[in-house]
């Protein structure tokens, strides 16, 4: 046996003798990196989802999302994702490094009046955040890099955009039946 080969057997007992080797092998293992611990989700080197960043931050912070989405950036190699959290009426914003995982910071800040009174509409949804993006990925297979709760107009929806082939596909979910009410709109400029 070389001796990389004996350091890497020895490294891996030490970590079985110090009670570590369940994380050691969850690393190690096949499984979705959205059901992993989010120490775990740290140590992955690919970017992750925003349905990914979306368990990071609920860990973090325990509530209802009301809007994530990601933001490229010059400090973060691929940008990082920013998730809006409302906790025992407090807003929270997780910002998730979208490369590692890691979690850069938790901002939190007070609900004004506007603030409130979506989030006491979107308390009266049927669908959630994350069953809008399902339903959105369902039309259009691609990368969910937005998605809102908005009732604005009178109506609850939620808008949710998807990147495919590079282009910027805008889609309306109603937040009662989950039914898609707009069909993919695309955008050539992804700054739309």
């Amino acid at each position: 046996m070389s001796t990389l080969t004996m350091l890497n057997h020895l490294f891996l007992m030490i970590l079985n003798v110090a009670g570590v080797s369940n994380m050691a092998n969850a690393v190690e293992q096949t499984t979705p990196i959205a059901t992993l611990p989010a120490a775990t989700i740290v140590n992955k080197k690919e970017k992750i989802t925003l349905e990914q960043a979306l368990v990071v931050a609920n860990n973090m912070v325990k509530g209802d999302v009301i809007e994530a989405e990601f933001e490229p950036s010059n400090e973060q190699a691929n940008g990082k994702y920013e998730i809006s959290i409302i906790a025992q009426g407090i807003a929270h914003e997780v910002n998730i490094d979208a490369n590692t995982g890691n979690v850069l910071t938790i901002k939190q800040k007070a609900l004004k009046t506007k603030g409130l009174a979506e989030y006491s509409a979107m308390k009266q949804a049927n669908v959630s955040l994350t069953q809008a993006l399902e339903q959105a990925k369902q039309t259009i297979s691609g990368t969910v890099v937005e998605a809102e709760f908005d009732g604005d107009n009178g109506k609850s929806v939620y808008k949710v955009k998807v990147v495919q082939d590079a282009q910027l596909h805008k889609m309306v979910v109603d937040s009662l039946t989950g039914a898609l009410i707009t069909n993919p709109i695309k955008v050539a400029d992804k700054a739309a």
